[in-house]
């Protein structure tokens, strides 16, 4: 996701910055890729997207938080699930305990309303991992994944899902193919043309539909963005 360890605080004022600096340039150019998000997936019914990228380091948690915000201030109720097992992160930026979580959902000892957690962005919930040195990675491809997201995405406007990348990671695909579509985060410089093609074809074999790619810049600032 870009999380810089050398300079943590400024790292996460940039995962932020749609809610720290919502009146700069990087901000309005997330609204505008909210807003067309908006009008691709409200007329199409798309209501459970996935995010990720060919390979880590792309800017893919920075963009998805960035784009549940300018969601929420767009009056839509938003849930983030994070479903990256091998590197969670969301609970350390949004500042959330983790003891339960996806994990243990899907393994059943938890219902989804008993552990989801409500941020400090009113509107945004999300759905952490769970103690990640209890693997569930098999549990994602199963039914029990699919009835979960059916179950949420009655309560909400929209559902981001935080993924491994592609390229690194099986259950990526396996979430790919369990969305209703799939945004797919680029970096000018850290991403290759051939890891692209790649993880598009990936994607193809599980079937799964990219709606759109964002193209970040150094330091994932925004740059460019494509919809489907």
């Amino acid at each position: 996701m870009g999380f810089n360890k050398k300079n943590p605080v400024a790292a996460k004022m940039r995962c932020l910055l749609s809610y720290t600096n919502p009146y700069s340039s990087i901000a309005e150019q997330y609204r505008s890729t909210r807003t067309n998000l908006y009008f691709l997936t409200k007329k199409s019914g798309k209501k459970i997207l996935l995010v990720t990228s060919p390979k880590k380091g792309a800017g893919k948690t920075t963009t998805l938080i960035n784009l549940a915000i300018s969601m929420v201030k767009g009056n839509e109720r938003v849930l983030i699930i994070d479903a990256n097992f091998r590197n969670p992160s969301l609970h350390t930026i949004l500042k959330l305990q983790n003891r339960t979580g996806l994990i243990d959902v899907l393994k059943g000892d938890y219902s989804y309303e008993n552990v989801v957690q409500q941020t400090y962005i009113i509107g945004l919930e999300v759905l952490t991992s769970g103690d990640t040195r209890t693997s569930a990675l098999e549990e994602l491809g199963t039914n029990k994944m699919t009835e979960l997201l059916n179950r949420i995405s009655t309560s909400y406007d929209t559902v981001l899902i935080d993924a491994p990348s592609v390229l690194e990671a099986a259950e990526a695909r396996f979430l790919a193919s369990k969305s209703d579509g799939v945004i797919l985060i680029t970096n000018r410089f850290v991403t290759k043309i051939e890891e692209i093609a790649k993880t598009q074809k990936a994607l193809e074999v599980a079937k799964a539909t990219i709606i759109g790619v964002v193209l970040n810049e150094k330091n994932n600032s925004f740059l460019e963005e494509y919809f489907f």
